[in-house]
C-alpha cells in the first residue's frame, strides 16, 4: 500500500459546511432581468435613461434591419406556399 505524502497527510478539511439559504436582494444581479421589465423598457417613451448615448440609434437601426428582415420572411413564405401549390398540381393543404 502507498504512503501517503505529506500534502494529502498534512491536509486538514473543513468538512461538510452548511449553506445558508437566504433571499436575494436583488434579483436581476443573478440572471437576467424579468420580462416585465424589458417591456416596461421597450415600451416606454424612452427606452433608455441616458439617451443623449450612442446605443439610442443602434436600437433604431437594429429595429430597422429586424423589421427588413421580417418582411423578407413573409415574401419568402409566400413564395414557398406558391411554389407548394404549383408543384402540387394546384392542391393546397
Amino acid at each position: 500500500m502507498a504512503t501517503p505524502t505529506t500534502a494529502t497527510a498534512t491536509r486538514e478539511t473543513r468538512g461538510r459546511q452548511k449553506i445558508q439559504i437566504k433571499k436575494l436582494k436583488n434579483e436581476a444581479s443573478v440572471s437576467h432581468p424579468s420580462v416585465d421589465a424589458i417591456l416596461d423598457r421597450y415600451l416606454s417613451e424612452n427606452p433608455l435613461e441616458d439617451a443623449d448615448t450612442d446605443i439610442v440609434p443602434c436600437f433604431e437601426e437594429f429595429n430597422e434591419e429586424c423589421r427588413e428582415a421580417s418582411e423578407k420572411l413573409e415574401v419568402e413564405k409566400e413564395q414557398t406556399k406558391e411554389t407548394y401549390c404549383y408543384c402540387n398540381g394546384g392542391a393546397e393543404e
